[in-house]
Formats: structure tokens, C-alpha cells, sequence
């Protein structure tokens, strides 16, 4: 079972992500296999939200680095990041992602949800 599960809704080109336990390798594997024929189809992928209680950590060394595949082959198709929690940590990630990232990222506490997807979907930065 994942602990990346993940939604791509089709006609708003939205990927949301809701990490639940340590990553996997494979967890991104699945990802990736999903977006990259998403957008080889045609689509056009709007956003990324980041849904979760708290970031959850790499199962091992190797997770971690699938990670870092995923955001350098993906981080230029993907436009804006929200991310939805009310992890302290989690809060910091615009001003870290904003190194190493071309989208837009921004933190949303969790009671601002349905502020976080429509802001991802909408034309504004």
C-alpha cells in the first residue's frame, strides 16, 4: 500500500498528495508514472497540493532520493504548490522550495483548505 496516495483530477490538471507514514521509493515511482502520461497526453498540469498533518519522513536513504528525482524531473511542469498543514515545519517549505523550485510555493493552514485549492487552480500567483 502507498503512503504517497495521490489524485490527479483530469480537467483542472491538479495533483494533490497526501503523504501518510515514511516514503517509499515506489511511492514516487507511481507518481511519476501517472503525471508524465497526464502530460504526454496532452494535459497541463495546474498545481500541486500538499496535503498532511505533518511531513512523515523517507523510509530509507533511497526514498529520499526518489524524492529529489521527482522534484527536478517534475518541479518545471508544475506551475504552484500548496501546501495544507499545521506542521510548524511544513510552514517553512515556500522560503526553502523557493531555492531550489520554479513553481510558486505557498503554506496553508489546514482550516484554509479550500482557500489552498483554489488558489492553485486560479490564474494568480
Amino acid at each position: 500500500m502507498s503512503k504517497l496516495p495521490f489524485d490527479l483530477d483530469r480537467e483542472t490538471g491538479l495533483i494533490r498528495v497526501f503523504p501518510q507514514g515514511p516514503l517509499e521509493e515506489d511511492d514516487f515511482s507511481a507518481l511519476s508514472e501517472e503525471v508524465e502520461a497526464f502530460v504526454d497526453g496532452g494535459g497541463a498540469l495546474r498545481g500541486l497540493v500538499i496535503d498532511t498533518e505533518h511531513f512523515p519522513g523517507w523510509d530509507d536513504f533511497g526514498a529520499f532520493l526518489a524524492h529529489v528525482r521527482f522534484i527536478r524531473e517534475h518541479h518545471r511542469m508544475i506551475p504552484k504548490v500548496a501546501v495544507i498543514s499545521d506542521d510548524r515545519l511544513l510552514s517553512t517549505m515556500p522560503g526553502i522550495a523557493d531555492h531550489f523550485v520554479s513553481a510558486t510555493v505557498r503554506h496553508f493552514p489546514a482550516a484554509e483548505r479550500e482557500n489552498a485549492l483554489a488558489w492553485v487552480v486560479s490564474r494568480e500567483d
